[in-house]
């Protein structure tokens, strides 16, 4: 997801606009643009301006100074042309990425006045991307005239550059968004640059379907051969795409569908290419009609949208005879004739908790029948990640939840494959794990057997305590789990259990199957808490080389729920907690560890729990999306924090954090204590007497203790990624996010719609940044409303979103919907009632408090998660109750889909 910001005025395309444009028109006729008079200047735009024209040091003059010949704005004064000058150069020193496209959206010509700024990389573009500036550019067509710029001085070869983590290049978002400057660029590029794949062999006509860009979707129907167009490659073909995408209207599906017809090479080629696609209940029966008018009816056999169940299982293979032990011919039969465990009679009328254990008790038998069950976890090392310092768990941690589910379900046998631990590293070529053993340096196989010792003591982390894992052993190894056998191996170890069924939260193509004998006859792919849930799938047939893949359409808030015990800790007295602390660190990292440290994170945890301190946890702010603004989040909540009655710990692990950040740290003179290293009696005596707030530094800690310490705070937590949030919707525990526009949304669909806006509001809020958000003006906005003056609140939002947008929550429309298709509560609803007279107290209440951007105002909604019996805190609690029903667990979902595709359970 891109940092938003303030949104275009210009979006000129590549070629050359006219002398003058509407938008300079009217500046001479008003004498404004954005709201600012042309021929003044902001108070800070005066600051910069005297410091970029004052000499540097070694004699030469700023870089702001250019703007005297030739003129790069002339639309603006001189004045105004060099402060927003000075602004952009001072971001360019501190390489401030985020402000820099942020004004280039509004100003585009600095782009061709500063080119060196399409000249910086880092990981802080993007997730994971070591590319360039376009790439953030093509990412919203908010950038779109800053984009056309670019492409003027740069070309189209940055475009195509691609992303070594994910393959995706600037071509494929661009192919995302609509708009003119999109289409230009599409139209100007080779049909060969179109159809280039990311690594999951999506193309650009994947990515334009996917987000509903319907006019793009026109324009790459037209250049993609029909070859590429049909060739799925073990995913998705851009036919099937576009069918079964969710976004596209019946009517543009059939628009499209007409547009096929008329492309040489698929008219004839369509009708098979149909018949041998799985097109199941994701397309409409409306397309399916139209779909069938242009085959030919005395060659094609009606369409059939879902694989027939295979008649007799005795003659398939060991997968498949494994798959007939799940439930015994008797109950198969029980099952057509109406029996409980048929998917359905799974009447959940009766009630709620009757039909949840019906649904877990058929999971069970199928999960105990199908004998051996894999699980595909994706375990990787970065390049800064040694035994002891990590920079990620995510992908670890929900492969982990997986095995824990089956667990729980109990399937006694689990084969957990680890894949290629330098996959991420891949950009063209082939790295270490793709090569034989016998074509690899000494040096090279020492540092692949280095990063595989990583990844197991990631794994350690994780994994329950006391299971039997030794991290510095190699693998394979077994362990035991509840009573389960869990057997561990490595991405190219030949399988010696042939497992009935495989999961994983990857794509099988991101998978370390390729050119091996190791890809499973089926696999599930799974998604955390709304993280690419559109991707959730089930193959089938992998293993023979006929891939047929179908969606998994799963219930929108559910996920892989991991149901063992939240923690485990015992608590009854200091020794007792810290004894645990210890044991569970030992087992997770075998050799000697200080207990000091275990008994320090006792000693916070004891404090908090008896309402001595408040505590919270915070985590993510080593994303790329997060990192540059880290220090301005910590910030707004430690400021926040403060407020409150007593001191607070807030927990931090070190290692996520950037130098930026930690430099902010030092500079704003914020406490940091050590639990293995400082007396903890004594700090928690200096903080009950300062009311202070401090940094709490984490080392690298087991799941089970991370959790214990979520458990065991008060404070909301502040977090980024799915797998944490799937954790704290799980124990009803209040959170804000620090990415609210990224992958793992806000949820809007539980609970209370006004307390899911005001948590979607105060995460936005985190992020107040003078530099790109004018504060004042949202305070000018609940001003509005507290005197009534709803008509004036939207007026004045509109013409100034320049200033605000990165507050995407204001700016959502009246009539957006949630997952479920229920019409969501959002500022301009409730503005728009307000206009018409219909705006209740409490909705008043709430809209002031979403608007107000003062540290009270957030002070008053921590306070309001401390509170057990407020309606914030209820507000959890009814989240809770809702994602923890077993229909919101998409393992067993899943597990009972594939049961009826295999016609394990008759439908």
């Amino acid at each position: 997801m891109p940092h938003p910001s303030r949104p275009s005025t210009s979006t000129s395309g590549i070629v050359s606009t006219p002398e003058t444009s509407d938008s300079e028109a009217n500046i001479k006729k008003t004498g404004q643009r954005d709201g600012r008079k042309v021929e003044e200047s902001s108070p800070q735009g005066s600051t910069h301006a005297t410091k970029s024209t004052a000499s540097s040091e070694n004699g030469e003059k700023p870089l702001a100074e250019r703007t005297v010949a030739p003129r790069f704005a002339p639309h603006l004064s001189s004045e105004e042309e060099i402060n927003l000058s000075a602004q952009f150069e001072e971001a360019l020193k501190r390489k401030g990425i985020n402000s820099l496209v942020a004004q280039c959206k509004t100003d585009p010509w600095l782009v061709t006045k500063y080119p060196e700024f399409l000249e910086l990389k880092g990981s802080k573009l993007s997730h994971g991307f070591q590319g360039n500036v376009i790439i953030k550019l093509c990412t919203s067509p908010e950038y779109a005239g800053a984009l056309a710029e670019a492409v003027k001085i740069k070309g189209t070869q940055p475009l195509l550059e691609k992303d070594r983590v994910t393959g995706i290049t600037a071509l494929h978002y661009l192919a995302q968004q609509p708009g003119q400057v999109s289409k230009d660029i599409l139209g100007s590029l080779s049909d060969d640059a179109l159809c280039v794949k990311d690594h999951r062999g999506r193309t650009p006509l994947h990515h334009a379907c996917e987000r509903d860009c319907f006019e793009n979707c026109q324009l790459l129907l037209e250049r993609i051969s029909h070859q590429q167009f049909m060739e799925a490659q073990g995913i998705d073909s851009p036919f099937a795409r576009l069918m079964t995408s969710t976004k596209l209207t019946d009517d543009q599906k059939c628009q499209l569908l007409e547009t096929m017809m008329q492309i040489e090479g698929l008219q004839q080629n369509l009708p098979g290419f149909v018949r041998k696609t799985s097109l199941d209940a994701g397309v409409s029966q409306t397309v399916k009609e139209f779909m069938r008018s242009f085959l030919p009816t005395s060659v094609t056999p009606p369409l059939k949208l879902a694989a027939e169940p295979e008649a007799d299982h005795t003659s398939q293979s060991g997968t498949l005879e494994a798959l007939d032990l799940a439930l015994p011919k008797q109950q198969a039969s029980e099952t057509s004739s109406g029996e409980h465990s048929s998917l359905e009679a799974l009447n959940l009328e009766s009630s709620v908790p009757a039909g949840n254990a019906r649904l877990e008790e058929t999971a069970r038998q199928l999960a105990r029948g199908l004998g051996v069950i894999g699980v595909h976890a994706r375990v990787t090392c970065f390049p800064q990640e040694t035994k002891d310092n990590f920079y990620s768990l995510g992908d670890e941690n929900a492969s982990v939840m997986l095995v824990n589910r089956l667990v729980e379900l109990g399937a006694p046998k689990i084969q957990l494959r680890l894949s290629a631990p330098d996959k991420f590293e891949s950009l063209e070529g082939r790295v270490l794990s793709d090569l034989n053993p016998s074509e690899l340096s000494e040096d090279q196989k020492q540092k692949l057997l280095d990063m595989k010792e990583v990844g197991r003591h990631k794994l350690a982390l994780l994994l329950p305590e006391n299971c039997g894992f030794d991290p510095k052993q190699g693998l394979p190894q077994d362990i035991t789990i509840g009573k389960s056998t869990v057997h561990i191996v490595d991405y190219d170890d030949r399988p010696e259990m042939e497992p009935a069924l495989e999961m994983g939260f990857n794509d099988p193509a991101w998978s370390s199957y390729q050119g091996t004998d190791n890809a499973p006859d089926n696999y599930l792919e799974l998604k955390a808490y709304r993280f690419s849930s559109e991707f959730q799938a089930m193959f089938t047939g992998m293993a023979q080389g006929l891939t047929d893949k179908a969606p998994l359409k799963l219930p929108p808030n559910s996920f892989p729920q991991d149901r063992s015990p939240k923690s485990l800790a015992r608590t009854e007295t200091l020794t007792d907690e810290t004894d645990w602390i210890t044991s569970t660190i030992q087992a997770s990292k075998p050799g000697p560890i200080d207990t000091s440290h275990a008994q320090g994170l006792a000693q916070i945890c004891r404090a908090s729990r008896n309402g001595d301190v408040h505590s919270g946890m915070i985590y993510g702010l080593h994303h790329p999306y997060v990192s540059e603004d880290a220090g301005a989040i910590m910030g707004s909540w430690i400021k926040a924090v403060k407020r409150q009655d007593k001191p607070s710990i807030l927990y931090v692990h070190p290692s996520r954090l950037s130098e930026t950040t930690k430099a902010w740290l030092e500079t704003n003179k914020i406490p940091v204590i050590y639990p293995g290293k400082d007396d903890m009696d004594s700090k928690l005596a200096e903080l009950a007497q300062s009311k202070d707030t401090v940094i709490c530094a984490l080392p690298e800690l087991p799941k089970p203790v991370f959790e214990h310490l979520i458990q065991s705070s008060d404070l909301p937590a502040l977090v980024e990624g799915a797998n944490t949030t799937s954790h704290l919707l799980e124990t009803g525990h209040p959170y804000l996010s620090v990415l609210p526009f990224g992958n793992t949304p806000i949820p809007k669909e539980m609970g209370y719609p006004l307390e899911a806006l005001k948590a979607e509001a105060f995460s936005y809020k985190l992020r107040l940044i003078p530099a790109i958000v004018d504060a004042e003006k949202l305070t000018e906005v609940k001003e509005l409303v507290g005197q009534d003056k709803f008509a004036e609140a939207i007026d004045y939002l509109q013409n100034n979103q320049q200033f605000l947008a990165i507050m995407q929550y204001l700016y959502a429309s009246e009539d957006s919907v949630d997952a479920s298709g229920l019409k969501q509560v959002t500022v301009a609803g409730l503005l728009e009632k307000g206009k018409h007279g219909r705006l209740g107290a409490l909705e008043k209440t709430a809209l002031m408090q979403v608007l107000d951007p003062s540290s009270d105002a957030m002070a008053d909604y921590i306070e309001d998660c401390l509170n057990d019996t407020s309606t914030t805190r209820q507000h959890y609690t009814l989240q809770q109750s809702h994602i923890t029903q077993q229909f919101n667990d998409s393992v067993l979902q899943a597990l009972m889909t594939f049961a009826k595709k295999k016609g394990i359970i008759t439908p």
